[in-house]
């Protein structure tokens, strides 16, 4: 599992954390620490261009867990069910310019749990 650090260097990007969204400014970062089952997604809803520098580190052994989908790589079967079984908020995950509707932040409209 990787270490993962974001500093945001320009814009006003929002960080997606379980669901729930967080506005960045310039000078913010983000530490999103292995192994906790946090899922997360760095998501510009912005008309500015966002600017960040993220810093991972590169384990010998790496995964994904994607929750929203269920797909995974290189994480085991525990690891997985209880990531997957987190609660998490309503936000689906997507950039607003690719909803259909706004009612797409809801993924009971959505379909994505």
């Amino acid at each position: 599992m990787r270490e993962e650090f974001i500093y945001i260097i320009s814009g006003e990007p929002d960080v997606w954390l379980d669901g729930e969204l967080y506005q960045l400014r310039p000078g913010d970062c983000v530490a999103l620490c292995a192994g906790t089952g946090i899922a997360h997604s760095l998501l510009n809803n912005s008309d500015s261009d966002v600017h960040y520098l993220a810093i991972a580190s590169v384990p010998e052994q790496d995964g994904c867990y994607y929750p929203l989908s269920g797909r995974r790589d290189n994480v085991p079967d525990d690891l997985a069910n209880a990531w997957g079984s987190r609660q998490r908020g309503i936000h689906n995950g997507l950039p607003e310019s690719r909803w259909a509707t706004p009612d797409d932040r809801d993924p009971e409209s959505t379909g994505c749990e």
